[in-house]
């Protein structure tokens, strides 16, 4: 079991299954007689056969600090075996008699309908005693929830009236636990915001229609019990809930005190690099493009702007800046300062020409080139003229 809880001592643990299994045994053959009590028996082996079947395909894989097994059981339990009981005894229902709250206030012996309800309380009073026998130590918290459940099907077998309601009760409940499990085995947040519904929903639901049976016409004693049953389970299922919100809430704090240190290390690094490279830039020197080549169009030897003679251009494109070293930026092919994105820099290197002067510049070398600036809005023979080599030579 899990160790986020304390674990019954065993002398307890075995107390709470030795005292569940004979109240169990002695008041399913009170109120059902002996059929009854063998379907608690014949329940728990289907229970243990399942979890030997479930134990064969997973071994002891352990989620969240419990065996897998017994998720699986859970989905076998609350998603399987109860609605299928609870669906027949609707389908056995007579028609003439088809009617809400006659089946809901019925008593246990109104009719044949009423004998798979009875087996949806042997099968949750199996399920619930077969932990005590599957687990080596068991929690406080489930024991707790396990000997309440139990006692509270017992009180629901001899009760005069209200077994369809009771039953109701007892498989909306089981069906969201089965939920849980789906949450526990798949955590994501569609799961969990499934779970939290329904769980919240199932417990007011269970807390409204104890509330409604507390006013039918039923000794004090009947009332009292199942009142008192129905707020400890809803007490321990939303608490779970509330703890299982603490616990996403403060892992999500966690991790933003964990990134946060690094995001701000990471910004001051920036920081200091991009200071380093401004630091190390090469002091500005007269460019060494003259009138004349301007005058033809040609494109300079280095990059404009930069302030760079060919021969300190050349240096400089052959030492690896520290700024690009330090970054990701050690593949780009141009030197630090232009302004240019890595995809800027790739169409730059297609066309050459738009890159090396600007549209003005170009405009003018092309007019006086004897194109008449037709390369901006022309021919594609104008086009074609602007990109030849020799006109810029």
């Amino acid at each position: 079991m899990s160790d986020r809880t304390p674990s019954l001592p065993p002398a307890a643990a075995f107390s709470c299954a030795a005292g569940s299994w004979a109240a169990s045994l002695a008041v399913a053959a009170h109120a059902g007689g002996p059929y009854l009590a063998a379907s608690i028996a014949g329940w728990t082996t289907v229970h243990l056969l399942a979890t030997a079947l479930f134990r064969r395909l997973k071994g002891d894989f352990q989620i969240g600090g419990y065996p897998a097994w017994s998720f699986m059981e859970s989905f076998l339990h609350g998603g399987v075996i109860l609605p299928t009981l609870f669906f027949l005894s609707l389908w056995l229902l007579p028609s003439e008699r088809w009617d809400a709250t006659t089946f809901l206030l019925a008593p246990w012996d109104a009719g044949i309908y009423m004998a798979p309800l009875s087996q949806c309380h042997a099968a949750i009073l199996a399920y619930m005693l077969k932990d005590f026998y599957l687990y080596d130590a068991i929690e406080v918290g489930y024991a707790v929830h396990h000997v309440v459940a139990t006692f509270g099907c017992l009180i629901c077998l001899v009760m005069p009236m209200a077994a369809g309601l009771n039953t109701f009760n007892a498989i909306q409940s089981e069906a969201a636990s089965a939920l849980f499990s789906t949450y526990t085995v798949w955590p994501s947040r569609v799961t969990r915001g499934v779970y939290y519904l329904t769980m919240t929903a199932s417990n007011a639901l269970g807390g409204y229609l104890a509330y409604v049976l507390c006013g039918y016409p039923l000794p004090l004693a009947f009332r009292a019990i199942y009142a008192g049953a129905a707020a400890v389970l809803v007490l321990l299922r939303q608490g779970a809930l509330f703890l299982d919100v603490q616990t996403v809430l403060a892992d999500r704090r966690r991790m933003v005190k964990e990134h946060a240190p690094a995001v701000a290390h990471g910004s001051a690094g920036d920081s200091a690099k991009d200071a380093s490279s401004v630091k190390t830039s090469p002091p500005s020197q007269p460019s060494s493009c003259s009138p004349a080549t301007k005058a033809r169009g040609a494109a300079p030897a280095h990059p404009p702007g930069l302030g760079l003679t060919p021969e300190n251009g050349r240096a400089v494109a052959q030492t690896p800046s520290p700024a690009l070293e330090s970054t990701s930026m050690r593949s780009m092919k141009y030197p630090p300062g232009l302004g240019y994105t890595p995809r800027q820099h790739e169409r730059a290197a297609k066309s050459p020409a738009r890159t090396t002067q600007s549209p003005a510049r170009a405009v003018a070398a092309l007019k006086g080139s004897g194109l008449n600036g037709k390369v901006w809005g022309g021919t594609a023979t104008a086009r074609r003229k602007s990109q030849a080599p020799d006109r810029f030579a």
